[in-house]
């Protein structure tokens, strides 16, 4: 059981940064689509299961234990190439946007927002260098005290209310699919590397449940309040800390910290994925990256979130779905005996 909770919060680790535990993200892509918004989110429940199930069955039946042995699973050099480029890019982003977040959550404190990223890439670039396995397993165990964490704050703020109605009604399925997209192919190499503590297809089946539930309940409790608060008061860059602040400047802390814990775990995870994407040594590779992530964070954290990551949801989830039926395919060809060479 120890093994199947830390693979399933080390993609919980990978999910939950800034743009998730501040809102940001859930603003953007679920609560500004009021009670429809449950679609959205039901959705990415159900690709996010789908996906790491798919995967980590490949594995445990396969023994393919990192990304490199798992794109094995595709017979056409392209289709090889295609998932390592767009995953190394996809990270990338996820890493500018953490860097950034990092520099508006330390604003806050009264640090500039410049001086936070420069010296959050430099302590990243740090802790990469032990190696992207080694940054995974830590994250699986903070992954579950930020669950939790998350949880208890959100389940504080809805105790008491000062709005009760929605926003218009409107669909966002789709905008769960994107969603969805560019967060499972950006935490593939955690999957593929974590994978190794699954013996079975029970225990992907288990991971996946735990992890499609924990994330999902998250995003349920968070869209609750960002919808209800949406439209009638000014919720800033960080919308979840602004709700804190409402509370008492002891609970913006408490949040505060949260979202510092939080962005640190999806920015080592999104730069070990980069690592496990791009066979580079890990003390060079870390530097490089930590320097470009910095360069491309000055967009702005809202500016990266609206664009870049919707654009990469759309590709994403297209992918995403392709190595679903890769794993299917594969797992059948267990079954069956069949060389699929094809694909």
């Amino acid at each position: 059981m120890k093994n199947i909770l830390l693979v399933s919060y080390s993609f919980i680790a990978a999910l939950i940064g800034a743009g998730f535990a501040s809102g940001r993200e859930i603003l953007t892509y679920f609560a500004l689509f009021g009670r429809s918004g449950t679609f959205g989110i039901a959705t990415a429940a159900i690709l996010f299961f789908v996906f790491i199930y798919s995967v980590l069955s490949v594995c445990s039946v396969y023994g393919f234990h990192s990304l490199e042995s798992f794109l094995s699973i595709s017979h056409l050099p392209f289709a090889k190439k295609l998932i390592r480029v767009m995953l190394t890019i996809f990270s990338f982003a996820v890493y500018a946007a953490m860097l950034s977040a990092f520099g508006e959550i330390l604003s806050t404190l009264g640090i500039k927002p410049l001086t936070g990223s420069i010296a959050t890439a430099a302590i990243c670039a740090a802790i990469l260098s032990l190696g992207s396995s080694k940054v995974f397993e830590i994250n699986g165990l903070l992954g579950l005290v930020l669950t939790a964490a998350i949880i208890t704050c959100c389940v504080y703020m809805l105790r008491y209310r000062e709005y009760h109605t929605f926003s218009p009604i409107s669909s966002a399925a789709a905008n769960g699919s994107v969603y969805s997209g560019f967060n499972l192919l950006s935490s593939l190499p955690v999957i593929t590397v974590m994978s190794r503590r699954i013996s079975c297809r029970r225990e992907a089946a288990a991971a996946a449940v735990i992890s499609a539930a924990a994330a999902g309940t998250l995003l349920m409790l968070i869209y609750i309040l960002l919808a209800t608060y949406s439209g009638k008061i000014p919720l800033g860059e960080l919308p979840m800390l602004t709700l804190a602040a409402r509370q008492s400047p002891a609970f913006a802390a408490i949040y505060r910290a949260i979202l510092i814990i939080a962005t640190a775990t999806t920015l080592l995870s999104s730069g070990g994925s980069i690592l496990e994407a791009l066979p580079l040594r890990n003390a060079p590779a870390a530097a490089l990256l930590s320097g470009a992530g910095f360069l491309l964070s000055r967009v702005g954290f809202s500016g990266l979130i609206n664009s870049a990551y919707r654009l990469c949801g759309c590709i994403g989830i297209t992918i995403c779905l392709y190595i679903i039926y890769l794993c299917i395919a594969f797992l059948k060809a267990k079954n069956n005996s069949v060389n699929f060479r094809k694909y």
